[in-house]
């Protein structure tokens, strides 16, 4: 297998509803970084084809072609973080990418998670029903990072992860996207609009045109039909769908002994976490 080793400079494996979309929005905004667009998911299989036995890693390099040579060239996915074949993979054709992973309070997590399937209509019920639901066990599973990371970990240096908490992001972005310049090697950058919120659980008015929407996407990618998806987005058609079918979700707060078994759910693997990574995050359990 003939192909080079050193692209893309840096991969983004997740976690779902952890900040992937924001890190996408300015890092897109950099001069000195090149993204072809978010989710690839070249490395994982998604909405049924598995782009990596499928097209082969030529295909997936082609896609960094238009790089200049100063600029980093990055991968930004929420799926890989959960993904065996994802570390495999990236571990034969990009060894020396950077890794960086975006987590949050888990249980706000999984909470987001669930509001964004209310949202779109890919999960009609209670956050009870939610967490038995096979979805909601997958989810609950996507917050335990420690768990995660350890096994990339196993496959992967230390020093090539770069970590992202959330709350951090909210506290300081600037401070946040500095660090995250340095890591990848780009020059310190002030983008557009960092404090915007993006990828906020919205709900849709119409089930009918949402699904015809993500069918749509669908068989876009399916097919490989990546220009039209760039086509479409140029124009504006998403931020016209975005207007026209989406409202502000229905705010609701998980109750107590929901919290309460969360907190429970995750306390071993956020004690894990914080020895992996040298801070404190007990308020995550509080």
């Amino acid at each position: 297998m003939n192909f080079n080793k050193d692209k893309p400079d840096f991969i983004c494996l997740g976690a779902p509803r952890a900040g992937t979309t924001w890190l996408f929005e300015w890092l897109n905004q950099h001069p000195d970084v090149f993204i072809p667009e978010k989710e690839i998911h070249f490395y994982i299989k998604t909405q049924g084809r598995d782009f990596y036995e499928e097209k082969g890693i030529s295909w997936y390099q082609k896609l960094f072609e238009n790089a200049k040579a100063s600029q980093a060239a990055g991968d930004i996915a929420a799926g890989y973080l959960r993904s065996e074949n994802a570390r495999d993979r990236i571990k034969l054709t990009a060894p020396n990418a950077k890794l960086i992973v975006m987590i949050r309070n888990p249980v706000e997590r999984i909470w987001s998670d669930y509001q964004y399937r209310l949202g779109n209509r890919s999960f009609d019920g209670s956050f009870d029903e939610f967490l038995k639901n096979k979805k909601g066990i997958r989810a609950l599973k996507d917050g335990c990072y420690a768990e995660q990371i350890k096994l990339w970990m196993s496959v992967f240096k230390k020093e090539r992860f770069h970590f992202v908490v959330l709350d951090d992001v909210e506290l300081d972005r600037q401070y946040e996207i500095s660090k995250i310049c340095r890591f990848i090697g780009v020059g310190d950058f002030v983008p557009v609009d960092s404090a915007r919120r993006v990828n906020e659980a919205k709900r849709v008015r119409s089930r009918w045109l949402a699904v015809i929407y993500h069918k749509a996407a669908q068989f876009a990618a399916k097919y490989d039909l990546n220009f039209l998806r760039n086509l479409f987005r140029k124009l504006g058609l998403k931020y016209f769908y975005d207007i026209v079918n989406k409202a502000q979700a229905r705010k609701a707060e998980m109750t107590n002994a929901q919290r309460d078994f969360l907190n429970n759910y995750y306390r071993n693997d956020i004690e894990e976490l914080e020895i992996l990574l040298g801070r404190d995050l007990s308020r995550w359990c509080s």
